[in-house]
């Protein structure tokens, strides 16, 4: 039976062999993800003059104003993905 120095011992080696360091890599497949990443860290400072003009500030009423905002976006997008489509149907038939 190990016992508990051997058993240490073992798992710093099987992490020593499993934590390999990767490169990235950038190409066109790297592009969709760099924009969610651009986004997330250059939207979110937002909030702090989106609370500072409303009235009566709560927790509900900023998660209220971000749903709408993140709503009105997906509607956005939305129309202008069906756009695009449709100006596709009508110059490729």
């Amino acid at each position: 039976m190990p016992t508990a120095h051997c058993a240490a011992n073992n798992n710093k080696q099987t992490n020593k062999q499993t934590n390999k360091t990767k490169q990235v890599k950038f190409n066109l497949a790297t592009v969709p993800a760099l924009t969610v990443f651009v986004f997330g860290f250059t939207c979110h400072q937002n909030i702090i003059p989106l609370a500072n003009e409303l009235q009566g500030v709560t927790q509900a009423r900023i998660d209220a104003v971000s749903a709408a905002s993140i709503g009105a976006a997906c509607v956005v997008y939305f129309a202008v993905a069906v756009a695009g489509c449709e100006l596709a149907r009508v110059l490729i038939f």
